[in-house]
């Protein structure tokens, strides 16, 4: 035995298989990065592998049996110990190993860094107490209850987003991979969650079959799993024994998850049908969409009006229908106090309800102007529901509203860390970066919001502006190009940007003729104010702005009360009759006064 552990030694066979599983790892490395570029087929790395693994033993009988020699190569047994070079054969072959070792580590180490870098721009990174809910799958005979297997899947989020140290993927990310092929690792990544828990739904007259699986998305293995054959009036004790199985699998605090569900839910299948339709319509927005979730959420109170979450439901309704219209006919002021009144009978019934909690913060903030009452429902709301992403986002809003930049980076950050597939939250955080003057932070947020929804066009402004403040004026012209290419495009943003390119290049004249078509298009449309408002500043045309100022307050223009295209306050803006004017209103007045201290703290804090 000895013998032959010298013989290995001495005909180099330890230092020959080091080095070649050096540069075979870094081989099958290397082809494995080039696969997606050179497209290559799937079947390529493991051919590699497999022949590299066949000729290993090849190659070891091979140097065991020849032997290189200054006349070239021989026999080892013909090769006389004397004459023998095989220890100057063994340094070059540890030469040959360094080599391909220092390549193997670099090139580990570039990967790791590329992962990182992959990590902190296009994918969020994975935490360990981190959930996604995937929509579940309709296994009903007639294949009809899409809407309810959404809706059992949805509520589960809803009752996780509770949990205080378990990360929760927002409804509109985690729904965005329905009905598409990709497996769970994939997902996974894109959500930057370490667990997946999907399902289906079968429902069949008056009785429910629900199948869940809790999944570790590091291995693919099963964490949980789960199936439940119950009465269908049974669903909200499904949904919640669900909610808190996963808790515990995943050992994370509750925090304000308990509960009876029974007393949250509806004990009319007819009316949660209804309701589970409207969170449908609600979840996809737009004019028409509210409208239906609003008669939907109406129809499923008259069947049982102490179901909370459909009163909570309503007054998100009412609170975002003035958002999505700029009809002159609507009623603004009594939307604000229906919605108000719908959040708080939500209340009064399940105080713990966090959605109707945030409605009553947005309608205090954005339409009464009581931003303390305001704040505090949105604290609320948080503090129940502290992994909400929609609740974070409005929240954030609320902030950006009152200029408390900080609050504002950190809720609108959470909205997008939890809905990292949601092209809003990341525009949104992106404007938060723009308004703080961090344009290097807002151009890779916003290229991430429009490579998720490249046909929207208004949502490419945070870009366009973060490249025309920064300085990057040939990229801005390119971007305002592709968006007046856009079908969504409108005429006043258009118009807007180009005003904002020609002062930035100098172009005063092309400037004022964008300006007449964005006057032009305001006419058209009240919520293009601000920006003839904004621009007739920059413009020194203070008169028009002042027209344009009192235009957008009378047509309830939303984007008048946020700092975005606009200054903050009115002491920022030139001095004039009509814009002064157009700015002494008592709710601007109360707005400027709390973007006034907020400011101020702010300037306090930078300079300690």
């Amino acid at each position: 035995m000895g013998n032959l552990f010298y013989e290995l030694k001495r005909r180099n066979i330890f230092r020959v298989a080091v080095a070649y599983m050096v540069v075979g790892w870094l081989v099958v490395q290397v082809f494995g990065s080039l696969e997606g570029a050179l497209d290559l087929a799937p079947w390529t790395v493991p051919f590699t592998v497999a022949l590299l693994v066949t000729f290993m033993p090849i190659l070891l009988l091979w140097a065991w049996a020849f032997e290189i020699t200054p006349q070239g190569l021989a026999k080892t047994y013909e090769v006389d110990a004397e004459s023998s070079i095989t220890a100057e054969t063994g340094r070059k072959i540890d030469r040959i190993t360094l080599v391909a070792l220092i390549f193997a580590l670099g090139y580990y180490a570039g990967q790791r860094q590329l992962e990182a870098l992959r990590d902190s721009g296009d994918r969020p990174v994975r935490i360990e107490q981190s959930i996604a809910v995937l929509p579940f799958t309709d296994m009903s005979p007639e294949g009809d209850q899409e809407y309810f297997a959404d809706g059992v899947a949805e509520e589960i989020i809803n009752l996780l987003t509770k949990a205080a140290d378990l990360k929760v993927t927002g409804r509109r990310s985690s729904f965005r991979f329905k009905g598409q092929d990709v497996g769970i690792d994939e997902i996974a990544r894109s959500l930057g969650v370490a667990h997946i828990l999907e399902g289906s739904v079968r429902k069949a007259g008056n009785r429910v079959r629900v199948t869940v699986q809790l999944i570790n998305a590091a291995d693919g293995f099963h964490v949980w799993a789960e199936t439940y054959d119950a009465e269908l009036t049974d669903i909200f004790r499904i949904q919640d024994h669900i909610g808190k199985a996963v808790v515990a699998a995943l050992e994370v605090r509750i925090g304000a998850y308990a509960g009876d569900p029974e007393v949250v839910g509806t004990t009319s299948m007819e009316a949660y049908g209804l309701y589970l339709r409207g969170r449908q319509f609600l979840a996809a927005r737009g004019e028409k969409n509210l409208l239906n979730a609003g008669h939907l959420f109406a129809a499923t109170i008259v069947l049982d009006a102490e179901f909370s979450r459909a009163h909570s439901a309503l007054g998100r309704v009412l609170a975002l229908a003035p958002y999505y219209s700029a009809s002159a006919d609507l009623d603004r002021e009594d939307l604000a106090i229906r919605a108000i009144e719908a959040a708080e009978t939500a209340i009064r019934i399940e105080p713990s309800n966090a959605e109707a909690h945030s409605v009553i913060g947005e309608v205090q903030g954005e339409y009464f102007r009581d931003f303390e009452a305001a704040e505090a429902a949105h604290l609320r709301a948080v503090e129940l529901a502290p992994n909400d992403a929609e609740i974070a986002n409005f929240i954030g809003d609320f902030y950006r509203l009152i200029a408390n930049s900080d609050q504002a980076l950190r809720w609108e950050g959470q909205a997008a860390k939890l809905n990292p597939l949601l092209m809003v939250n990341l525009e949104e955080l992106a404007r938060v970066h723009y308004l703080r003057g961090e344009f290097e932070a807002a151009l890779p947020l916003a290229r991430r919001a429009i490579a998720l929804s490249p046909e929207t066009a208004n949502e490419r402004v945070a870009l366009i502006l973060s490249l025309i403040d920064s300085g990057q004026l040939e990229e801005a012209r390119g971007e305002i190009e592709a968006f007046a290419a856009l079908a969504a495009a409108t005429a006043g943003h258009l118009a807007g940007l180009e005003v904002r390119l020609g002062l930035a290049e100098g172009r005063t004249d092309d400037a004022l003729r964008a300006f007449r078509a964005l006057e032009a298009a305001a006419s058209e449309n009240p919520w293009d104010s601000h920006l003839a408002m904004v621009y007739a500043v920059r413009l020194g045309q203070l008169e028009r702005a002042g027209y344009w100022a009192e235009t957008a307050y009378l047509s309830n223009d939303p984007d008048l009360f946020y700092p975005y295209h606009s200054l903050r306050l009115p002491e920022d803006w030139p001095q004039h009759e009509a814009l002064r004017a157009a700015f002494d209103k008592p709710d601007l007045k109360r707005l400027f006064e709390v973007r006034r201290r907020n400011l101020e703290a702010v300037a306090e804090d930078s300079d300690e």
